[in-house]
């Protein structure tokens, strides 16, 4: 590592702790659980090892990491707090961290589910750094990482998206180093942080063969098959639970979420600001398919990122109008894209295809800070 690299992790992490303590101090009143926005309906039923702030309603998704964090491996009476009891579990990785780190002390696994998340993103933006200083570019570029909007809303709201992310831009900084075992190891860290990881184990897996690389194929199959065995476990041990779709016609939820804006009673202003943001992200999403196009033939790591690119294109454009209705969601849930698009080389490609291939990346770590600024001034979870 050397020291711009260092100065961007020391940078990273303190962005995002200084975010953590400004959300818990000034929005939550001090109290660490106020972030995981605990539901009293979810909440009202269940022995928490230590007293939490609940929210009215059936609060977010960060209460159900916080919920595994003290409990890994649910009983069938604790899944029944989760709304997806099997499809929450399967994203078991960060809040294992925490119980493990945490030696299973409640105010420690508390401590350790803040620390894993702002070590995660300070990684995230250490492997971005690593990729664009050896591609030639400013490793500085890389502190956009941690002010992406997406991970900004993770740190705001304790999420594991960011963790997802990081897996990922390790996996493609060791497929690039050919680090095959390396490669094993992040995708399947990234797998077990959320299932739609599996975009990125199709590019590496489609490379593989492409590129009849036996020994890292070897790996994507093992990989794959300790994934489904721990989901098949997950889902034979734990009740479905009930939840709504996010997925249906493509674009349809996009229109949707469109109308509903416009017949909301809001300003102007929130109007054209989730308008600006959701077609940052159609860019990327629409960058991302036409990737698989441009970069069929360029090489292994090309190739991997082209396939992963254009699955996370599909992905945004089939997601439903109940997670583009919300900046909240699609910004985390499609955080990947304007990240790895950075990382996507064409050869021969203009400055201004350059550009537009770096504009959701840039403009979503602008929305990012923005977006933190104004809920620390207006003091709103």
């Amino acid at each position: 590592m050397c020291h711009r690299e260092l100065a961007i992790v020391a940078l990273s992490l303190a962005w995002t702790a200084a975010l953590q303590i400004l959300c818990v101090a000034m929005v939550h009143d001090g109290d660490l659980t106020g972030p995981f926005l605990v539901g009293q309906e979810r909440s009202a039923d269940w022995d928490w090892p230590l007293k939490v702030a609940t929210v009215p309603g059936p609060g977010y998704d960060g209460q159900f990491f916080l919920l595994l964090a003290f409990e890994p491996i649910p009983s069938q009476e604790t899944a029944q707090h989760l709304d997806l009891p099997a499809y929450r579990t399967r994203r078991l990785l960060w809040p294992l961290l925490a119980h493990v780190t945490g030696w299973g002390q409640p105010r420690l696994v508390l401590l350790a589910l803040y620390a894993w998340s702002a070590v995660f993103v300070a990684l995230g933006s250490w492997a971005l750094a690593r990729w664009l200083r050896q591609a030639g570019l400013s490793p500085w570029w890389s502190l956009l990482f941690a002010a992406n909007l997406g991970v900004v809303v993770c740190s705001w709201r304790m999420l594991e998206d960011c963790v997802m992310a990081t897996c990922l831009l390790w996996t493609f900084v060791s497929l690039r180093d050919k680090r095959p075992y390396r490669v094993g190891i992040w995708l399947l860290a990234a797998l077990l942080a959320k299932e739609a990881a599996l975009a990125a184990w199709v590019g590496v897996t489609v490379s593989a063969a492409v590129q009849r690389d036996r020994r890292l194929l070897a790996i994507a199959l093992v990989v794959l098959v300790l994934t489904v065995c721990w989901w098949g476990w997950i889902a034979w041990a734990l009740p479905d639970g009930s939840g709504a779709a996010n997925f249906g016609p493509p674009f349809l939820g996009v229109l949707h979420s469109a109308a509903e804006w416009l017949r909301s009673p809001r300003s102007l202003w929130r109007v054209g600001k989730d308008f600006f943001a959701a077609a940052i992200y159609l860019l990327a999403a629409a960058l991302g398919i036409a990737a698989c196009f441009r970069s069929a033939r360029e090489g292994a790591v090309p190739r991997a990122l082209a396939v992963t690119l254009a699955l996370y294109g599909v992905l945004a454009v089939a997601l439903s109008d109940a997670v583009w209705t919300e900046v909240w969601a699609f910004s985390r849930v499609l955080l990947p894209l304007p990240v790895l698009l950075t990382m996507w080389p064409v050869a021969g490609e203009s400055r201004a295809a350059t550009r537009l291939r770096w504009l959701p990346f840039v403009a979503s770590g602008l929305l990012g800070i923005a977006f933190a600024l104004v809920r620390v001034v207006s003091r709103t979870p």
